[in-house]
């Protein structure tokens, strides 16, 4: 297991964790908090549990430190990090695999014609009605 990125605050430290074994992930990171200054018995970065992604794991810290650790069959991070992720639909985006990106390269292709002002939101229709919905990351503009 090699912790290849790290992002440090004086809280806590997240990290991205590749090399670890879980055969179902394939070779997707894992990503993982722990405190800056705690390493294991091998000097590696004392974390806890692994998350499929650096959101989920920045979630799960946030419901520890406000509700504390979770512990076997206690009703600590996991029941505030899940239901949060749960209460805003986290789980339920998914990548759109060949299929989609095969609709998506129609949809772009059947909106030669449109101007670049209104050809986003063409080709987001096209896909709607295919069954396809369009997620965008809110960055707060």
């Amino acid at each position: 297991m090699k912790f290849t990125d790290r992002w440090e605050m004086p809280e806590v430290c997240f990290y991205r964790v590749e090399g670890h074994g879980f055969a179902s992930i394939g070779d997707r990171p894992l990503f993982a908090y722990g405190k800056p200054d705690e390493t294991d018995s091998r000097g590696r970065p004392k974390v806890g549990e692994l998350y499929e992604s650096l959101d989920r794991a920045m979630i799960a810290w946030v419901g520890e430190k406000y509700t504390g650790v979770r512990g076997a069959g206690g009703t600590g991070v996991g029941t505030a990090a899940d239901w949060f992720a749960r209460m805003i639909g986290m789980d339920q985006l998914t990548q759109a695999g060949a299929e989609g990106r095969a609709a998506l390269a129609l949809a772009w292709k059947s909106t030669d014609h449109c101007a670049d002002s209104v050809r986003a939101r063409a080709m987001e229709r096209g896909l709607e009605n295919q069954g396809y919905v369009i997620a965008a990351m809110n960055h707060g503009r």
